[in-house]
């Protein structure tokens, strides 16, 4: 009876600690989009995964935030080229905006960090079915040519992917350069995205 009892509690204890784990999980659900210094003061963008209510927003945004800090808020900023934050945190104000505007054609910021690699020869599978690392003439001479070349692909580390204009609206590189959005505050450059 006491082993049942002791075996209880620590499934008990067990749940407890994993629901736990998914509420911390699922209340900081977003990722940093730029984190920057520009004129004394320290600009982070982030990107949530949806629109939260604006009090749990604050909640989310809360660590974040500080004196000469501007927390900019973005909803998956990745399927658009053009979009308007859902939320500004700066000293002077807050503003809160869930009906936020944004545009989808073509380059979205994804298509800007799915560009951003490069394909580099790294080897050949031969048509017999070994695998050479020769990257040129010559590959597979010897294993009836190449069946198939190897490629690895590279990111572009400094290729700029997106722009926060001046309004704080967030375009894909050579959208619109902000043009229409008080002309550009800083560029975002292409890192390792998943």
């Amino acid at each position: 009876m006491i082993h049942r009892r002791q075996l209880m509690k620590k499934i008990s204890i067990l749940f407890l600690l994993i629901l736990l784990t998914f509420s911390i999980a699922f209340s900081n659900s977003y990722e940093v989009v730029y984190s920057g210094s520009i004129e004394g003061k320290t600009i982070k963008a982030i990107s949530v995964d949806r629109i939260y209510e604006e009090q749990e927003l604050n909640e989310l945004v809360g660590p974040l935030n500080g004196q000469n800090v501007i927390v900019l808020v973005y909803k998956d900023y990745k399927l658009y080229n053009s979009l308007e934050p859902l939320a500004v945190y700066d000293d002077v104000k807050k503003s809160y905006n869930p009906k936020f505007k944004s545009s989808t054609s073509y380059p979205t910021i994804q298509d800007k960090i799915n560009s951003a690699t490069y394909r580099t020869r790294v080897g050949a599978i031969c048509r017999d079915g070994t695998r050479s690392s020769a990257t040129g003439r010559g590959a597979c001479s010897h294993h009836g040519g190449v069946s198939r070349w190897l490629y690895k692909e590279t990111k572009k580390t400094n290729a700029t992917i997106a722009s926060i204009c001046k309004n704080y609206y967030l375009e894909a590189e050579s959208y619109n350069n902000c043009s229409k959005n008080n002309g550009i505050l800083v560029q975002i450059k292409n890192r390792s995205y998943k």
